[in-house]
């Protein structure tokens, strides 16, 4: 990755750096941002600057933090993956945020249930 004192353009070539790491598609980031393809295209090429709605959502649908878009270079590691990436799973979570707080709770323990299995499966196979 080249580099630039341009807080802007550092983020434009971040930005397609990461999701090139990331194996996603402009579309694929789009879709996960709620943002056209063609918008990522003109953020990557720093032809646009995202609002800062914009730049929190792609960096949710990257699974990075804000900063992780601004900092970095070639050399640097790719961040660690922080959110979910798949549109529907997006979606389903932005719904459950607007659940009542007592059906928040049920959907967290069945959630935790879920996760629990899984873990208690991973645990009998390494065992």
């Amino acid at each position: 990755m080249e580099t630039t004192k341009d807080p802007l353009k550092a983020f434009a070539l971040r930005l397609k750096e990461i999701r090139q790491q990331r194996k996603i598609s402009q579309t694929e980031l789009g879709e996960a941002a709620q943002v056209n393809f063609s918008q990522v295209s003109r953020y990557e090429r720093g032809a646009v600057h995202p609002t800062a709605d914009v730049i929190v959502r792609l960096a949710q649908a990257l699974r990075v933090s804000v900063g992780d878009l601004f900092d970095g270079g070639s050399n640097a590691e790719l961040p660690q993956e922080r959110y979910p990436t798949d549109p529907d799973l997006i979606g389903k979570l932005r719904e459950i945020q607007e659940l009542p707080t007592e059906d928040q709770d049920v959907v967290k323990k069945l959630l935790d249930a879920f996760l629990m299995r899984k873990r208690l499966k991973d645990l009998a196979a390494s065992g």
